[in-house]
């Protein structure tokens, strides 16, 4: 997730755990034919909506066989906030909710603004609400020994997250503008994400903007422990999302004591409370009030503080062990 490589690392554990259970029930293997049957249960972790009428015949093979169906719903962007995401997945993801959440026994999400969002689908839609249940997504990062990336300066700003609309990268942009004219000197930013859809207009703008260059570094290609070594010895990180459904960049850092600037959108403020401070991720100078906040090293040394007393980290392990758990009461 956050177009890096160590998400999979983290929802492997909990597939891997499903998969095994599946293996004990007895359930067919890839290539054979499932037959399920009353008191089965099919736990649906990846993301059908994809697949043409995959959630249709999920959702008839549930009514079919009296089996319980546990769907996986990460968040609701696509339909509700359609502007911040791809066009062409729109009606195959609204179908995807419409149809087998409305069949679910079981609805696992992550946040309860995620919660929040299948209720306001549910009614606007006019579709049944099931059962939801949450569990907390592990924010541990792979064991591996931390490494300098290759010209990164010594005092820096992170920012970790695709390159995409719904990440606000374009809000960093204006901050750092906006600091310029108030003659605010931040430490240099270095955003650590891959290129998304429909930001050409503000990575021209980060790459060929003179009056920033050196100012805001991109790095697209980062290793599991170049990424380590980032969240450790940021001075502080800044996510300015406009929509989540959790904000795993948040967490990681937080499991490692890095504080966070963040956007107060969604999910966000579920992750760490007031142990961070928020701005409005429409408003650049609320952010660069933030910063400037955090420059001050009594006040950052006061959040890392807060974040040791307050903030309990989450093993991927605890994570997968929660799925099974609702999983089991379906």
């Amino acid at each position: 997730r956050g177009g890096l490589r160590r998400g999979r690392h983290g929802l492997a554990t909990v597939r891997q755990t499903a998969s095994r259970t599946v293996a004990r029930a007895g359930f067919a293997t890839a290539g054979q034919p499932l037959r399920l049957a009353a008191g089965d249960t099919i736990v649906v972790l990846g993301k059908p909506w994809d697949r043409d009428g995959m959630s249709a015949a999920l959702a008839g093979l549930k009514r079919e066989s009296a089996a319980r169906l546990v769907v996986m719903v990460y968040d609701l962007i696509p339909s509700l906030e359609p502007q911040l995401h791809h066009p062409d997945v729109f009606v195959p993801y609204t179908t995807f909710l419409f149809e087998l959440v409305a069949a679910a026994d079981l609805v696992i999400t992550y946040s309860r603004a995620t919660e929040a969002d299948l209720h306001r689908f549910a009614e606007q839609a006019g579709a049944p609400m099931p059962p939801v249940g949450r569990i907390r997504l592990g924010d541990e990062l792979p064991p591996v020994e931390p490494r300098r990336p290759a010209g990164i300066p010594d005092d820096f700003l992170l920012s970790v997250g695709t390159i995409e609309v719904r990440k606000n990268h374009a809000l960093l942009y204006a901050v750092y503008k906006l600091a310029q004219t108030r003659q605010v000197s931040l430490p240099p930013l270095v955003i650590v994400g891959r290129p998304g859809w429909f930001t050409e207009d503000v990575r021209a703008l980060l790459a060929r903007d003179p009056a920033i260059q050196g100012r805001i570094m991109v790095r697209s290609q980062v290793s599991d422990a170049e990424l380590a070594w980032l969240y450790r010895n940021c001075r502080f990180a800044v996510y300015p999302s406009l929509y989540e459904g959790w904000g795993l960049p948040v967490a990681e850092a937080a499991a490692l004591g890095t504080v966070t600037a963040c956007s107060d959108a969604t999910s966000i403020p579920e992750i760490a409370g007031p142990a961070l401070r928020y701005f409005s991720p429409y408003s650049a100078q609320e952010c660069l009030d933030v910063l400037r906040a955090y420059l001050d090293p009594a006040e950052l040394e006061a959040a890392r503080a807060g974040l040791r007393h307050q903030y309990r980290a989450t093993t991927w392990a605890e994570t997968a062990r929660q799925a099974r758990e609702l999983i089991r009461r379906a």
